[in-house]
């Protein structure tokens, strides 16, 4: 799975290099456009508004998307199904206690250098993080563990930003390497 954060300009039909079958819009104001360029060649439009999406007719190889304003979206897209759990917002237990799910104390910023052709450990499991930005300057794939490989995990393409909001370990390998910039927001 990937999501991207993508500035958008009023009118301006933005091309994304994105692969899958599955689509999905996290955040946006209003609706956009979506374009999707299939293996075969067609295309097909559909307009989105925030938190919708689902799988295409066929696997896509390319999209673009165009919006009435200008404006940052976050969308996703993935071979897999998209499983969208985020629930914002507080929730109140009795009155007496408020459990408030944005935000955080705290934040980290490192930089990984990932080796040519190695499984490299970006993110520890660390029930204290609440999300993770990631910026990737290389193209690879993504993994639960070590295993990550060539072959195995989920395929991320350089310029990628991703934001994982999972306490668990998160691994990449890379061909030919490369680093990736890191913001957590903390506990």
């Amino acid at each position: 799975m990937q999501f991207n954060f993508l500035d958008l300009k009023a009118g301006i039909r933005s091309p994304v290099a994105a692969y899958g079958k599955y689509f999905l819009v996290y955040t946006c104001t209003g609706t956009v456009v979506v374009e999707f360029e299939y293996l075969d060649g067609k295309t097909s439009k559909t307009d989105f508004r925030q938190r919708r999406g689902g799988p295409t007719d066929q696997p896509f190889k390319n999209i673009w998307i165009t919006s009435p304003i200008d404006q940052t979206i976050d969308v996703g897209w993935s071979d897999q199904v998209l499983i969208d759990n985020d629930i914002g917002g507080s929730v109140t237990a009795e009155g007496l206690i408020e459990v408030v799910t944005a935000g955080g104390t705290s934040r980290t910023v490192a930089t990984i250098t990932v080796a040519a052709a190695t499984a490299t450990k970006l993110l520890t499991a660390d029930t204290s993080r609440l999300s993770a930005v990631l910026s990737l300057t290389l193209a690879g794939r993504i993994g639960v563990d070590n295993t990550v490989s060539a072959v195995v995990g989920f395929p991320v393409v350089s310029g990628s930003k991703i934001a994982d909001s999972n306490t668990s370990e998160l691994w990449i390998y890379s061909t030919a390497g490369g680093t990736v910039d890191i913001i957590e927001d903390i506990k």
